[in-house]
């Protein structure tokens, strides 16, 4: 039998794993980590004592050793004069320019990566690689560069691939929330970002009508509206504007909270604004809001709390539809599915072989939402040879390129020695 002691010490290895949510965005990264036993992510801070939770994207190569430094390290490196500050990492990455570093040339995209690498070793002191059981990257805006480039996220930290997730800031807002009270989001919440230096806002809107309740993220950039140092009489005209801006946004709706987050939202400037957002509502001001949302998303990969029992979440990055291929057998239509609906769509990948005879068409079923009834769209495959009698193996393979666009790929496999592949690839996309 194994005593209490010995079985203390398996549990506590057990639960020593952690989950790991990363912002990252043209300005900062920040980290926010939680035991896979627990549901109350904690935000790494820079400073030991402090909550300084922004990691400046910022990069340096110190002329002094040639070593790599990031973040502040690498701001105190420049005032010293030990080498050039990399600014504007982020969009450059996209851009996928290259970037002269003491007469020697890297791609930003590598540089990016470096950053990444370097940043997210801070949880070294904590944990270890293998004690990784999930990490979700959250950013503004996802695209399929930016996809690409966080796909090479999980082998730089040596981490399976499969413990990866992204996801966009309104996803992000979306799980933070799953991790509230259910108070705080009994109607619609707000909120209102001020991190980039201008004003975004994030409305989180219910279908309570629906069981389980779908849920969706509008957003809306002011980028006019910026956070800068200014006299107390122009802060009082930006108190002014913003309270005009949210409650423009919030009118006819119902919101049961609001999170100011961000340093331009700090401090006390907002005075009007905090008396209209607090008549029925409860506000709230933090700087780490996305961080942990993506944290929860990654616990929610890992330990399931089956909120989705209540509330489905209907993101515009979400595949809305499902895929399959309509084929005939012995006489008798059926369906193939080879892509469900809900999966975000550089998540989507599916594949599945169809036999063809005498024709050069395939037939691509759409699950619509709702209950309607699902549609057919030709998939031609111009210049295949149809003969009588001929039969192929065609391989369908299914994909998306962004959250519109879905893309076919058909491959003829040929039948045998009888019909040998042609070795054609046919290509087609479909905007959903």
């Amino acid at each position: 039998m194994i005593s209490d002691s010995i079985k203390d010490v398996f549990d506590k290895i057990s639960k020593d794993k952690y989950v790991v949510g990363y912002d990252i965005n043209p300005e900062f990264a920040q980290i926010s980590y939680c035991r896979i036993d627990e549901r109350t992510p904690e935000t790494l801070s820079t400073i030991t004592g402090a909550e300084e939770f922004n990691i400046p994207l910022v990069i340096l190569r110190r002329r002094s050793t040639k070593a790599w430094v990031f973040g502040n390290e690498a701001l105190e490196a420049e005032k010293d004069r030990d080498g050039g500050l990399i600014k504007n990492l982020y969009e450059r990455a996209l851009a996928d320019e290259n970037i002269n570093v003491e007469g020697e040339l890297y791609r930003a995209e590598d540089l990016l990566l470096l950053f990444i690498k370097k940043s997210l070793g801070l949880l070294s002191v904590m944990t270890t690689p293998e004690k990784v059981m999930g990490i979700c990257i959250a950013t503004p805006k996802l695209d399929e560069r930016l996809v690409n480039i966080f796909r090479k996220v999980p082998k730089l930290i040596q981490v399976p691939n499969d413990k990866l997730e992204m996801m966009d800031y309104e996803e992000s807002f979306f799980y933070y929330m799953v991790g509230q009270e259910s108070d705080l989001s009994k109607y619609n919440v707000l909120l209102c970002d001020s991190s980039l230096g201008y004003l975004n806002i994030y409305s989180l809107e219910k279908n309570t009508f629906a069981k389980p309740n779908f849920v969706s993220v509008f957003a809306d950039e002011h980028r006019d509206y910026k956070f800068e140092e200014v006299s107390e009489a122009v802060y009082e005209l930006r108190d002014s504007k913003f309270q005009e801006i949210v409650s423009g946004f919030m009118e006819n709706k119902i919101y049961s909270s609001v999170f100011l987050i961000g340093d331009g939202l700090a401090g006390d400037w907002l005075k009007n604004s905090i008396k209209f957002l607090c008549k029925n509502r409860r506000v709230f001001k933090g700087n780490n809001l996305f961080s942990k949302g993506a944290c929860i998303a990654a616990l929610e990969k890992v330990v399931p709390s089956n909120f989705e029992e209540d509330v489905v979440y209907m993101g515009k990055g979400k595949l809305k539809i499902g895929i399959g291929l309509k084929v005939n057998t012995a006489g008798k239509d059926e369906v193939i599915n080879v892509v469900p609906a809900g999966l975000n769509w550089y998540d989507v990948h599916g594949q599945a072989e169809v036999i063809i005879k005498d024709t050069n068409v395939i037939n691509i079923y759409i699950e619509r939402p709702n209950g309607k009834p699902g549609a057919v769209a030709e998939f031609k495959l111009k210049d295949f040879p149809i003969r009588n009698g001929r039969i192929s193996r065609i391989l369908m393979d299914v994909t998306m390129t962004n959250e519109k666009i879905v893309h076919f790929k058909a491959q003829d496999l040929g039948f045998g020695e009888i019909f040998p592949s042609t070795g054609m690839i046919f290509e087609e996309d479909l905007e959903v």
